[in-house]
C-alpha cells in the first residue's frame, strides 16, 4: 500500500506509527488508512482516519498541532499533543460516566509529530445551532438551541467539580494577567484603526489595578481555556467538549465568561435577534447554576480577558459577506470601548422562568 497516496498530506512517518499503534490495539494489520475531511484551523489540522481491516473498518479523529506565535503561552509546557493526551486520560473517567456529557477518549499520542488520535464523537457543532437566533427561525428550532446552551452550561458545572478550590492570594490572577498581556502584544502587531495605541498600557494598568483590589478567596477550578460553541458536538442528547489544549486549573468565570461574552458578539449579526441571543445566554447560565461568592474584580478581569480574545478574534477575521463585516466592525468597537471605558461588572446570575427547558439528568 502506498501511505503517501491514502494519507495524503500525512507525513509517511506518522502514517507508520498509527499503523503500528492499530496492529498493537487490534492485534491485525490494516488494509488501508484513508485520510477524510481535512479541518485546518489557527492552530491545528483535525481530520478523520479510516482504518479499514479484515473486521469493519474503524474510524478515528486525529488532531496534528501546529506551532505559532499566538499560542506560545501555552506551548511553554511542552509538547501540545501529549499534554492534551494526559489530559484527556485525567478528565475522561469522570465525563464518561453519563451517556449526556462526555470528552473525546484519546487513544494514541505521537509527541515527534505533535499529534493526537481520539474517538470519533456524534454530533454536530454547536456554531451550527446559531441560526436559530435569527428573526425568521421557527420556535422548535429555537428550543433546540436552548436546550444545547443549557447543556453546555451544565456539562460546564460537572467538568469544573472535578478539581474545585480558592486561593487566598489574588497572586493565583498572575496568569490570567500574563494572557492578557500575551493577547494584547498581539493585537498591538496588528496595528488596527479602531484600536487605540494606548490599549495595551491602558489595560495592564486597569487589570493591575483590579488584581490589588481583590478582597476575598478566588475561585479556581478545572478550566478548559477554549470554551465555547466551536469546541462543542450535540447530537441531541449528548454533548460533547472537545480541544484540552488549554486545559489548566484557573479561576472558575474563564470558561462561562468565555461562552457569554463569544454569545454577545453575535447580537451584531444583522439577521439574529438580540432578545434571542439573551434567552441562548440565559439557558446556558441556568444550566450552569452559578452557586458560590466572586468578588467584582475577579469577574471584571476574567471578562477582561475574554473581551481581549474577542477583540483579536475579529481583528484576525476577515469578513467577506457585508453582514459579517458589520457584526465585525460593531464587536471591534463594543470591545475596545468596554476595554478603555467603565467597564462595568457583568452579572452572572439568570431567572430561568422566561423559557423552557428540557432538564437533563448529570
Amino acid at each position: 500500500m502506498n501511505d503517501c497516496a491514502t494519507a495524503n498530506r500525512l507525513h509517511p512517518d506518522l502514517i507508520r506509527q498509527l499503523r503500528s499503534w492499530y496492529e498493537t490495539r487490534f492485534s491485525q494489520k490494516p488494509t488501508s488508512i484513508q485520510v477524510e475531511e481535512m479541518d485546518e484551523r489557527r492552530f491545528s489540522r483535525v481530520c478523520r482516519v479510516n482504518f479499514g481491516g479484515a473486521a469493519e473498518p474503524k474510524t478515528f479523529v486525529l488532531k496534528q498541532n501546529v506551532d505559532h506565535e499566538e499560542n506560545r503561552v501555552y506551548r511553554e509546557r511542552g509538547s501540545a499533543a501529549n499534554f492534551e493526551f494526559e489530559a484527556l486520560q485525567s478528565v475522561a473517567p469522570h465525563m464518561t460516566s453519563t451517556d449526556c456529557f462526555r470528552v473525546p477518549l484519546a487513544h494514541c499520542v505521537v509527541p515527534q509529530h505533535d499529534a493526537l488520535l481520539m474517538s470519533q464523537e456524534p454530533g454536530a457543532s454547536l456554531e451550527t445551532l446559531l441560526p436559530a437566533a435569527r428573526v425568521t427561525a421557527r420556535k422548535a428550532t429555537m428550543q433546540i438551541a436552548i436546550d444545547a446552551f443549557h447543556g453546555a452550561g451544565m456539562w460546564l458545572s460537572k467538568f469544573q467539580q472535578l478539581e474545585l478550590g480558592t486561593s487566598d492570594s489574588s497572586a493565583c490572577l498572575t496568569s490570567t494577567l500574563n494572557h492578557c498581556d500575551d493577547r494584547l502584544q498581539q493585537i498591538e502587531k496588528i496595528s488596527h484603526p479602531s484600536v487605540p495605541d494606548e490599549l495595551r498600557s491602558d489595560c495592564l494598568k486597569k487589570l493591575t489595578a483590579w488584581i490589588s483590589e481583590v478582597d476575598g478567596p478566588v475561585p479556581l477550578a478545572a478550566c478548559h481555556g477554549d470554551f465555547g460553541p466551536w469546541n462543542q458536538m450535540f447530537d441531541g442528547t449528548r454533548l460533547t467538549v472537545l480541544d484540552f489544549f488549554s486545559y489548566r486549573i484557573d479561576c472558575r468565570l474563564i470558561d462561562p465568561i468565555s461562552m457569554l461574552t463569544y454569545l454577545e458578539s453575535q447580537r451584531h449579526a444583522p439577521s439574529f435577534s438580540a432578545r434571542r441571543i439573551e434567552r441562548l445566554q440565559q439557558a446556558f447560565l441556568a444550566g450552569y447554576d452559578l452557586d458560590f461568592e466572586v468578588p467584582p474584580q475577579v469577574i471584571q478581569i476574567c471578562e477582561a480577558e475574554q473581551r481581549l480574545r474577542r477583540l483579536h478574534d475579529c481583528l484576525m477575521e476577515r469578513g467577506r459577506h457585508w453582514g459579517n463585516r458589520f457584526r465585525l466592525a460593531k464587536t471591534i468597537h463594543e470591545q475596545v470601548e468596554w476595554l478603555l471605558g467603565d467597564s462595568t461588572t457583568r452579572d452572572m446570575n439568570t431567572k430561568t422562568d422566561s423559557f423552557d427547558l428540557k432538564r437533563r439528568k448529570q
